[in-house]
């Protein structure tokens, strides 16, 4: 579950609050790791420490703190910009390293928790190193958070863009 815009209230509000609550519901996979994409460098254990303040903020639920330790305990940081394209190569290269390290299948949910005027440009980003691809018998999705557009001409456009990159049974948009 690669994040982007990991460091961010939505993570810290919505998005980890529901990885928890599946976790709970033991909806995850045993092996499930987190990877928080950053622009600067941030320290993993501090990353983690955050979110399970935020968790322990806006969690619907009691939090038990083993669970919790659990689902934020495979978390790593890679920092990416895509206005640096190799920084995109190197992020394809930390999964496969994490997929073999804690064999996690090669199953890849990328999350857009940023700005709107991300979307594009990550989703190109992505596209352009090979992380969408699924010519290795392994899932692909792209979710893109809301706002989608701000009118009918720019949605159709972002569509178009990622329409560049992924197949529609990729995409989620919310």
């Amino acid at each position: 579950f690669v994040i982007f815009g990991v460091t961010g209230d939505l993570t810290h509000r919505l998005v980890i609050p529901a990885l928890y609550n599946l976790a709970e519901a033991d909806l995850l996979p045993a092996r499930f790791c987190i990877t928080g994409v950053v622009r600067k460098p941030t320290d993993p254990d501090a990353l983690r420490d955050s979110l399970m303040q935020g968790l322990h903020k806006f969690a619907t639920r009691p939090v038990k703190d083993d669970l919790a330790r659990r689902l934020l305990g495979c978390l790593s940081t890679i920092e990416a910009d895509p206005s640096e394209p190799a920084s995109f190569d190197r992020m394809r290269q930390h999964l496969e390293r994490t997929e073999q390290s804690h064999a996690t299948a090669g199953n890849r949910l990328f999350y857009l928790a940023t700005p709107p005027d991300a979307f594009a440009p990550i989703a190109r980003e992505l596209g352009r190193a090979g992380l969408l691809r699924e010519d290795d018998g392994y899932w692909r999705r792209l979710v893109i958070e809301k706002p989608f557009g701000t009118d009918l001409a720019s949605a159709i456009a972002l569509n178009g863009a990622l329409l560049k990159v992924a197949d529609e049974h990729q995409l989620y948009r919310i």
